[in-house]
């Protein structure tokens, strides 16, 4: 076989790289940031919960109302710290 014939065989396997190229283009994606936002978002709920049963025994609905809304807003600021630094500017722009 010279390098310029084709062959079934080689046929097969420009399909299987066109396939292969497919895939790795569909799973191109902010995959870290994603698993890292529910990740934090797991933690706050089982903070939050922590907080119910154990530590807020001492306060009011208010005070309680007030720590769950301020440790919200945390967790959704360091989600987004963790947008901007984490995911590549391309994302944002469609690509490049």
């Amino acid at each position: 076989m010279t390098s310029g014939s084709t062959t079934s065989g080689g046929e097969h396997q420009d399909k299987w790289s066109a396939a292969e190229r497919k895939r790795s283009k569909r799973y191109e994606g902010p995959v870290a940031p994603v698993i890292a936002s529910l990740l934090i978002v797991i933690a706050w709920c089982v903070f939050i919960l922590f907080y119910a049963l154990y530590w807020s025994t001492g306060f009011n609905v208010y005070q309680n109302l007030i720590v769950t809304v301020v440790s919200l807003i945390i967790t959704g600021i360091v989600i987004g710290i963790m947008w901007v630094i984490m995911s590549p500017r391309g994302y944002w722009r469609g690509g490049n």
